[in-house]
Order: C-alpha cells, then sequence, then structure tokens
C-alpha cells in the first residue's frame, strides 16, 4: 500500500491533503469534520490514513501521533501539521504557501 500511496501522491497535479488519525483520539474526530468541509467545499482530495495501519509512511513524514495533516502540492510534500488544527490556521497556512 505504501508504494501505491506514494505513487498516487507523485502523480497528483494539484493539492492532496493526508489526514492520519486514529480511533480512540478526539482531535481526529475534530480533524475528520474538518476534512469533510474542505473536501466538499473545496474539491480537495483528502486522504485518510488510520496511523496504526500507515505507521512506516507517518514516520518517513515525521509524524508520530494523531492527529496530523500531511498536506501534498503537486507531487511533494508541502507541509505538515501536527495536532488539532482550526479552519483558520490552515487557511493561514495555505497562504503563507500562496495557495
Amino acid at each position: 500500500m505504501s508504494s501505491e500511496l506514494e505513487e498516487f501522491l507523485r502523480s497528483h497535479t494539484e493539492l492532496v491533503l493526508v489526514n492520519l488519525w486514529d480511533d480512540n483520539c478526539e482531535a481526529s474526530r475534530y480533524m475528520e469534520g474538518l476534512m469533510g468541509e474542505i473536501e466538499h467545499a473545496k474539491r480537495i482530495p483528502v486522504l485518510r490514513l488510520h496511523l496504526a495501519e500507515h505507521r512506516d509512511w507517518a514516520r518517513a513524514h515525521g509524524v508520530y501521533g494523531t492527529p496530523a495533516l500531511v498536506v501534498y502540492y503537486r507531487g511533494r510534500p508541502l507541509f505538515r501539521l501536527l495536532g488539532r488544527v482550526t479552519p483558520a490556521e490552515l487557511l493561514q497556512r495555505f497562504l503563507d504557501f500562496g495557495l
């Protein structure tokens, strides 16, 4: 799965949000709601990865806990956000990168 995931991320030409979550994390449930809103309103693909199932991929991206968001742009990791993020914080990061 990891090689398929990496191939998808490398081949995608625009933004992709990778949301790493865990069943027992309240902040992960909050982030899932935020990701759903973004996916619906902005039509940005969101990949939802359970941390336990993708631990090696997460570690390779500096993620050791949930929730975490890794933002890819044009096939490359652009930035990551760890912990619960507000819509304003996420929007500011997009603006910081000119998106």
